[in-house]
């Protein structure tokens, strides 16, 4: 099998709606229009993918941020879906990790009767990211590491692979 990270985490075989997603993939026979080789009925991934893949997020960590006290929710095992009922805390989730990548930070995020909140996010380090941390100054370790605060007054800091980072560098990062 051939890691695809747009795939499943090892992928052997690709489903159509991935497919979809996954163009560039190169095989000894001719591509179908999803761009994997044919040779089944969805198409076999008979190479490395080589359609450049957004980050992968392998682990978020929320302090006293909105209604969560604690939560340390590790994706690095896989992880593909987001579901849950109404309320469930979804929202929350995609609030905090905008806010990690340089969304506009408010004090009402602040769980009640914190001083403040942090919200940690592990990435898979890519190459690309690997050459901007390079250009920017941070250390370019195995994995990146994205942290913020903020306070009940509304400022916040931040941290890439744990050196102070603006909230233009986390908003470029996240580009």
């Amino acid at each position: 099998s051939m890691h695809c990270a747009c795939c499943t985490r090892w992928a052997g075989a690709t489903s159509i709606p991935c497919a979809k997603n996954c163009t560039g993939t190169k095989g000894p026979e001719p591509t179908t229009r999803f761009g994997h080789a044919s040779g089944s009925k969805y198409g076999l991934h008979d190479a490395v993918c080589t359609k450049a893949h957004p980050m992968s997020l392998r682990r978020i960590a929320l302090r006293d941020f909105v209604i969560v006290q604690s939560l340390d929710l590790d994706l690095a095992t896989g992880f593909t879906v987001l579901t849950g009922e109404t309320g469930a805390g979804k929202s929350i989730l995609i609030d905090a990790l905008q806010l990690a990548l340089g969304a506009r930070a408010e004090a009402s995020v602040v769980r009640e009767g914190a001083t403040r909140c942090e919200i940690a996010a592990e990435f898979d380090l890519l190459p690309a990211i690997v050459q901007w941390l390079d250009d920017q100054g941070f250390a370019a370790e195995d994995r990146l590491l994205v942290r913020r605060t903020v306070d009940t007054e509304g400022r916040s800091r931040a941290w890439i692979n744990g050196s102070a980072a603006t909230m233009t560098q986390l908003k470029a990062l996240a580009d």
